[in-house]
């Protein structure tokens, strides 16, 4: 009689493990599926195609590989013509980041999108930009036909590490290769005086 109730009691506990690993890995889904539409929305609100979140997504992962960095964020424009900027994707972001609105000149992003060139944070906080003592975030501009449409923001991980020019250069180099490579934002054509129909 023990016996039977032990079993039944295992067989219980059992079903409730495998009903909670369910529930976690239909949240985890669930997340991972909010993540990417608020992708999709970032990339549709600033005027660019999924196509595009894909060239984005792709040089996030890379600078962070190629840069050890802590943070990689992809902010544009948005179409509005505010000046304002939203997360569209990035490497190892906080969570809720993701479709986040940045406003015109506010932090690192804003400032870089406001000055349409690299925006450096030294270790005395956003104001030093003096690469010689060691750069804690920066700020690079993505060039695409001509135009800033948006800035890749890396910051350090954990622990002593710093940025150096070099790291600066690099990522510069894989802005300018994901510039190349976006198409053209929605409402472009209109912008460069030609007709659409």
């Amino acid at each position: 009689m023990d016996w039977l109730l032990i079993l039944v009691v295992g067989a219980v506990l059992v079903t409730a493990l495998i009903a909670l690993a369910a529930a976690l890995t239909a949240a985890s889904s669930d997340r991972e599926r909010d993540d990417h539409s608020s992708e999709r929305m970032a990339v549709w609100q600033a005027g660019f195609a999924d196509s595009d979140l894909r060239v984005l997504a792709g040089m996030a992962a890379a600078a962070r590989a190629e840069l050890d960095a802590g943070q990689i964020e992809i902010v544009l424009a948005h179409s509005d013509g505010s000046g304002d900027g939203l997360v569209a994707t990035g490497s190892r972001l906080t969570p809720g980041r993701l479709g986040k609105r940045i406003a015109h000149g506010d932090g690192l992003a804003g400032r870089g999108l406001a000055a349409g060139r690299t925006t450096l944070a030294g270790l005395g906080g956003p104001g030093d930009g003096d690469p010689s003592s060691g750069l804690v975030a920066m700020s690079v501009p993505i060039v695409s036909r001509g135009a800033v449409v948006g800035v890749v923001c890396a910051t350090v991980g954990e622990g002593d590490r710093l940025f150096s020019g070099w790291h600066v250069t690099q990522l510069e180099a894989l802005a300018e290769e994901a510039g190349k490579r976006l198409g053209p934002a929605a409402g472009g054509a209109r912008e460069d005086g030609l007709e659409t129909g």
